[in-house]
């Protein structure tokens, strides 16, 4: 801790009150030495503990329990969780999604180049009725073509300055969040939440951030 205070140029008590932080949250440990040291987990351990961290408080503050430990949420609102860690793992994920989608799909995307399987779901999915809306956070001469190429498919295609994030959200009942790394698109560690409620208060969001984006001309 004095190490890390001095190169950091504050107080050893403000290291402590760090590290105890980060221990809590399984990405630090403790080391059985004097004086004390900290060593932070492999980073694949420290990803693993840290999402099953957050599963767990999110469903401690969602879950609708009875004292009797009954679940008081009809059948639409029970809600169902799963953890993405790569890109490739979220575009077989929405892949999947896409099949069953009667409606709408929003999305919040890079703007990068997709896979030809996924834009070939997203042309099934626009020849069955369902409405498509992008919102790109990346707009440049290179991915022009590509997106008006989108738009001739029959997508409805804006661009929104950089969120860093990706948002896909399916008949506002099942909700993407994920990462986005501008450096590194393979990155995608995100969260799939298929329950109604919350899907619909990030739709509402996405409504927002869609009426103030400007078209691809």
């Amino acid at each position: 801790a004095q190490d890390i205070a001095s190169k950091l140029d504050i107080f050893p008590n403000a290291v402590y009150r760090a590290a105890q932080t980060l221990i809590e949250l399984e990405l630090v440990e403790k080391m059985d030495t004097y004086p004390l040291e900290f060593q932070a987990k492999p980073a694949n351990e420290a990803i693993e503990n840290y999402l099953v961290l957050s599963k767990n408080s999110f469903l401690k503050n969602f879950s609708h329990v009875d004292k009797r430990g009954q679940n008081l949420s009809n059948h639409s609102q029970k809600l169902s969780i799963s953890f993405i860690k790569t890109r490739s793992e979220l575009l077989e994920m929405t892949n999947s999604d896409m099949k069953t989608v009667q409606k709408t799909i929003d999305h919040i995307v890079s703007g990068l180049e997709l896979p030809a399987e996924i834009m070939l779901s997203y042309k099934k999915a626009y020849d069955r009725g369902v409405q498509l809306r992008f919102l790109v956070q990346n707009l440049n001469e290179l991915n022009r073509d590509m997106l008006a190429s989108w738009q001739k498919m029959g997508l409805i295609v804006r661009y929104f300055p950089l969120l860093e994030a990706r948002i896909i959200i399916f008949d506002s009942k099942i909700l993407y969040l994920t990462s986005y790394n501008p450096q590194n698109k393979e990155e995608a560690i995100g969260i799939r939440f298929a329950n109604a409620p919350i899907a619909q208060q990030v739709s509402d969001l996405f409504e927002k951030k869609w009426e103030v984006s400007e078209p691809i001309i």
